[in-house]
């Protein structure tokens, strides 16, 4: 395992997958390759959320004590959106990461909503609402899994940001 720990402080090292992540990201990763985690997401175009919570006991006990956490937490959702990328959430409780979670999970399964992870895409969103006559909530997700929920006028293809999460 201590040269899986190496591996991943590398794999964080360079572009790609897991590029400018701590290396729990990629450790959470291939975590989850092997059935650990538990999965609160998938959508239609790829994404996933995936719930870990992993103990200070197991963090000082095992080979993780010599893993980039990022952040001082216990709670973590793994993030891989569709073109393969993953980042890391981390927070305070159980409570709060599972919130999160299913706030995704509900998002990105509802009909009445559809999500974006590019402003550019709006163009795209308005099209297709004039012409299915279809008015769904549109959120925007970006790479660090921030939350914007936006107002868009099909008429004029304006919008603004009605709240955010962080």
């Amino acid at each position: 395992m201590n040269d899986r720990i190496q591996d991943y402080n590398e794999m964080v090292s360079h572009s790609g997958k897991f590029e400018g992540e701590p290396s729990i990201t990629p450790y959470l990763y291939d975590s989850m390759l092997h059935g650990d985690g538990e999965l609160l997401a998938t959508s239609n175009t790829g994404d996933s959320v995936t719930y870990f919570e992993i103990t200070d006991k197991e963090f000082k006990n095992s080979t993780l004590k010599n893993i980039e956490r990022g952040v001082l937490s216990n709670y973590f959702l793994l993030i891989e959106n569709s073109d393969g990328f993953c980042t890391t959430m981390y927070f305070n409780t159980e409570a709060d990461a599972r919130e999160k979670g299913e706030f995704f999970y509900g998002a990105i399964i509802d009909d009445d909503d559809i999500i974006i992870s590019d402003f550019n895409e709006i163009p795209a969103v308005i099209e297709r609402m004039n012409k299915e006559q279809w008015y769904p909530n549109v959120w925007h997700i970006n790479e660090r899994g921030n939350t914007d929920l936006l107002l868009v006028n099909s008429d004029t293809g304006e919008y603004s940001i009605l709240k955010s999460w962080v």
